[in-house]
């Protein structure tokens, strides 16, 4: 009797286990009726994790600056967050609200998300407080992800936060900064609050035909009411200085979905783009301290010119000398897109921790004339020519380290310069064996 008893409780052990690892865990606190916070480890793979988190306003009235709370109970160490800010200070974690989702209407929700590592067990928390308060809580399941993630550990990646980092970051990039925000749900409604040169805060509520194209005003933030928000129909054209744009997914468009011309000190990040007649996003004219982060690049519907980005639009634009400078970190080059990711002239591009297997390349970053490329950290996933000669060869630099091929191969016109130039910022870099996970977990408007 005690043997088979001793073989029941073993089996019902490993049955416990397979069902905790096939599925994800959500915790959901509640308070006092005012609201909630739910906490859902979206994915894990042992060493690692990515974690959304929803907070619910379950209230008539608004809740203001809210501030979610909670202690780890384990080694748990936070390494990019996305639509919150945070402090984390040993085990205990306070989360703030950024400049478009500090306040959150009635019965409404807003949802923030952080990836992390850690080793031994992952255990949700079991303080998790909403505006100081604590409860009690109810775990449930929801259904895992599908994506597979390397199992080495992945090293701190600058914050996807809504902070601006990078050359945008270098240059002081506000945005709206705190000015009240207001939210659109129509193309007029928005074409008349993107307009001027003053500071504003514009939330996109649902996906907005433009009808044509749309010119962004100086000091503006542009950011998505949740990831069905965006913009199409139409480029969008930004031309004169302080943007930060989050959150939103863009296109189709004939032509550039998104033209950034003339235009200094801007900060796009966890956006999607896809179909344009011409480029996704071009940075061109002189523009200048611009940062791409965390976006997600692809064509439904591709042909002979489905390009994602010019960094100069020309040999003979003379003027982009001293200009362009722009960082590309964290992006994800998925399918249809054939080529120029970017394409380089005259700039100075910081390009890490991004991953391309786009299926119809032709080949990936264009090393153009007199550019400056400084490569790292990054993993071309059976593609055609990770980089390409488009005058460089003879008068440009390129520099590449620490670079994964996987059914691709290191091109050989060029030799390696790095690191070529030092960007004027802080930054850190994952794993490269990380890439393809943490990309393809944290990239677009999510």
């Amino acid at each position: 009797m005690f043997k088979v008893s001793s073989y029941k409780i073993f089996l019902s052990i490993i049955i416990v286990i397979a069902v905790i690892f096939s599925l994800s865990i959500a915790f959901i606190a509640n308070v006092h009726g005012a609201g909630s916070v739910s906490y859902d480890i979206a994915n894990d793979w042992g060493s690692g994790a990515v974690i959304n988190l929803t907070v619910i306003n379950n209230d008539s009235t608004p809740m203001d600056n809210w501030t979610v709370t909670w202690t780890f109970p384990g080694n748990q160490k936070i390494t990019s967050m996305w639509n919150g800010n945070y402090t984390q200070n040993g085990s205990s974690v306070t989360v703030k609200g950024v400049t478009w989702n500090s306040t959150i209407n009635p019965n409404s929700s807003i949802s923030f998300g952080f990836q992390l590592t850690y080793s031994g067990t992952n255990n949700v928390p079991s303080d998790i407080a909403l505006n100081g308060t604590t409860s009690t809580s109810q775990p449930t399941t929801s259904q895992p992800t599908t994506s597979q993630p390397t199992t080495s550990q992945p090293t701190t990646s600058q914050p996807a936060n809504g902070q601006p980092d990078g050359y945008a970051g270098s240059s002081g990039t506000t945005g709206g900064g705190n000015s009240s925000s207001v939210t659109v749900s129509s193309a007029s409604a928005f074409k008349s609050a993107v307009s001027g040169s003053n500071s504003k805060v514009v939330i996109v509520n649902g996906n907005l035909n433009l009808g044509g194209n749309v010119t962004i005003g100086s000091n503006t933030t542009l950011k998505g009411a949740n990831s069905n928000s965006g913009l199409y129909g139409g480029s969008i054209i930004i031309q004169g200085t302080n943007y930060i744009v989050q959150n939103l997914n863009f296109g189709p468009s004939s032509g550039d979905v998104m033209e950034i011309s003339g235009a200094t000190k801007v900060y796009i990040t966890k956006c999607a783009f896809h179909d344009s007649t011409d480029e996704l996003c071009s940075i061109v004219r002189a523009s200048d301290y611009v940062t791409v982060s965390w976006c997600k690049f692809y064509f439904n519907s591709p042909d002979s010119h489905s390009f994602a980005h010019l960094i100069g639009n020309s040999d003979s634009a003379t003027g982009d000398r001293g200009k362009l400078h722009v960082t590309m970190h964290h992006n994800w080059y998925e399918n249809g897109v054939i080529g120029r990711m970017p394409r380089v002239r005259f700039g100075y591009v910081h390009i890490y921790n991004n991953y391309y297997n786009s299926n119809n390349t032709n080949y990936c970053i264009g090393v153009g004339y007199e550019c400056h490329v400084r490569l790292e950290n990054s993993h071309f996933d059976n593609v055609d020519d990770p980089w390409s000669d488009y005058g460089g060869s003879s008068n440009g630099q390129m520099g590449w380290s620490n670079i994964k091929f996987e059914g691709s191969s290191q091109p050989t016109f060029i030799s390696n310069s790095f690191p070529v130039f030092s960007p004027p910022y802080s930054f850190s870099l994952d794993s490269v064996d990380n890439v393809e996970s943490i990309v393809k977990n944290g990239a677009g408007n999510r």
